[in-house]
């Protein structure tokens, strides 16, 4: 049996690794019990983003800018902070800077989120600084595909909840 695919590489693809898209959802938090107003990063779930922005309850003087981050006052007691990261393909992550991931810790180093919202960042920065999965637990490799890929895709509040995306490509040592 063989099978001609046309985004593969030429003469022969042995085959592809398997596909896992999911999702992490934080329980439900009323916006009156946020700090986080608005958070949303990433044009695509399969994809590592470039660009994130959140609004969070804070004054802009108390926190400071870093290569990656820009903070500005967006409102009376609110501050917009947008990440540049760098985007990359889901299954070629290494080269890429996952923007959600520069605000998710950017938001827990400056203690910017209720103990709620902090439960879900922690596990949420596991997933998005670890593209090999050993953050989550899951790392994997065999000889014949190479290692597991997971990435966080994007983020947005969904009825309440953080909503993050996950894609991972695995190979034949894990399902």
């Amino acid at each position: 049996a063989f099978l001609f695919t046309p985004d593969a590489e030429f003469p022969v693809c042995y085959g592809e690794k398997g596909g896992y898209d999911g999702m992490l959802m934080s329980k439900p938090i009323e916006p009156c019990a946020r700090v986080i107003v608005e958070f949303e990063g990433g044009a695509a779930t399969n994809a590592v983003p470039g660009i994130a922005e959140a609004v969070v309850k804070a004054d802009a003087a108390d926190l400071p800018n870093t290569d990656r981050i820009t903070v500005a006052a967006d409102g009376e007691g609110r501050v917009k902070i947008t990440a540049a990261g760098k985007g990359a393909h889901a299954s070629m992550p290494e080269g890429g800077v996952n923007a959600i991931g520069l605000i998710v810790d950017y938001l827990l180093e400056h203690d910017l989120c209720t103990a709620d919202e902090r439960a879900f960042f922690e596990l949420d920065q596991k997933l998005l600084n670890h593209t090999d999965g050993s953050g989550i637990g899951i790392k994997s490799s065999d000889e014949y595909f190479g290692p597991l890929t997971v990435i966080g895709g994007t983020i947005k509040i969904e009825d309440d909840r953080f909503v993050q995306t996950l894609d991972s490509r695995f190979p034949t040592s894990i399902t």
